[in-house]
């Protein structure tokens, strides 16, 4: 029964994202949600408050997806362990798996600071930052990925990250 459970609430968590490439977040009904999940309008309370709850868990089992693809990966440095993170971002926002929209985009924030702070310790760049600095970094971080995924094609990630550790003064 516990795995039932499980199921159901990752087909919950998967259904709504695949219903924004044809309807805009505001439209999408938790009967929308429930029909694409094959489940019942319980099964969706007894898991979620509601549709952003759904997204804010959906960002985070996106990343932890991304995370079980890096466990393995060797980053020989920061700046490629970003741009591996730029490139998964933008695979999703291209196949409109992720809402880019407000307020949705901010749901983002909270897994990237998480995924930001295991790259730095992986890359002991932890020992080179202040406080201040880490904070600054996955802020400005998150800002910047938010502006490059909406706007394709304008720079590459390597030129978004390089543009990034300039203004940290922080060696690629």
């Amino acid at each position: 029964m516990q795995q039932k459970n499980k199921d159901n609430k990752l087909a919950l968590i998967e259904a709504l994202p695949k219903l924004l490439p044809k309807m805009k977040f505001n439209s999408v009904t938790i009967k929308d949600i429930t029909d694409k999940a094959g489940v019942s309008r319980l099964t969706f309370y007894h898991n979620f408050v509601g549709k952003e709850d759904i997204m804010n868990q959906y960002y985070d089992h996106m990343l932890d997806l991304y995370f079980e693809t890096q466990e393995d990966a060797s980053f020989p440095d920061f700046s490629s362990a970003m741009i591996s993170c730029l490139s998964y971002w933008q695979d999703r926002a291209n196949d409109h798996t992720i809402e880019l929209s407000e307020p949705f985009d901010n749901l983002l924030l909270a897994p990237l600071g998480r995924y930001m702070k295991w790259i730095l310790n992986r890359t002991q760049m932890t020992d080179r930052l202040s406080s201040q600095q880490t904070e600054f970094l996955i802020g400005g971080f998150f800002q910047v990925m938010l502006q490059w995924l909406k706007n394709p094609g304008e720079r590459s990630a390597a030129d978004v990250v390089q543009d990034l550790l300039r203004i940290l003064q922080l060696p690629a």
